[in-house]
């Protein structure tokens, strides 16, 4: 059975969702005045197109629940012999569930972006995440976001749902 982008994308949500039930009782491992650096890879299959990311960013908590920041990512994609490298600057927002748990963070957010690359037209990217930040040490997380990205531009249109993984340190 094949599942629509749309239904992974909820399913993932769902997943989150029950993740919030699962905390223990200490305190939220994110806090206002919290900074973030994140370094993700990830591999994504769109529409026959296979690609592979490198991305770095840096968030700051503007409240106990909220981050923004940037992101910086660098893509590899093959399709039918011919392969490009892209890159897409982009800004964030995440929303943190305030659960009590000093071991994982939920959490929930948006991204918009502009990819670029040798002999291409510029593309917009939008997405949607909801992911968890596992805390392996009081500065130091594991990182898993699904994504759901909506992509225009060049005279067409993609979705791409994919899953990075990365590390991230707090300070």
């Amino acid at each position: 059975m094949k599942l629509s982008n749309s239904r992974l994308f909820v399913c993932m949500i769902a997943i989150t969702g029950l993740l919030l039930f699962s905390g223990s009782s200490f305190g939220s491992p994110v806090h206002a005045g919290l900074t973030e650096f994140n370094m993700a890879g990830s591999f994504t299959s769109t529409e026959g197109a296979t690609s592979y990311m490198l991305g770095v960013a840096y968030g700051k908590f503007v409240t106990d629940q909220i981050e923004v920041g940037g992101n910086l990512t660098i893509q590899g994609q093959s399709y039918d012999g011919d392969s490009a490298t892209m890159f897409t600057p982009s800004v964030f927002a995440a929303f943190f569930f305030p659960i009590e748990s000093d071991k994982i963070a939920p959490y929930v957010g948006a991204q918009v972006g502009l990819m670029t690359g040798s002999g291409m037209d510029s593309i917009t990217q939008f997405g949607a995440v909801a992911g968890i930040k596992y805390f392996i040490s009081e500065g130091g997380a594991i990182t898993v976001q699904p994504q759901l990205l909506m992509m225009s531009g060049g005279g067409g249109s993609a979705t791409s749902f994919g899953i990075s993984t990365g590390i991230s340190l707090f300070f």
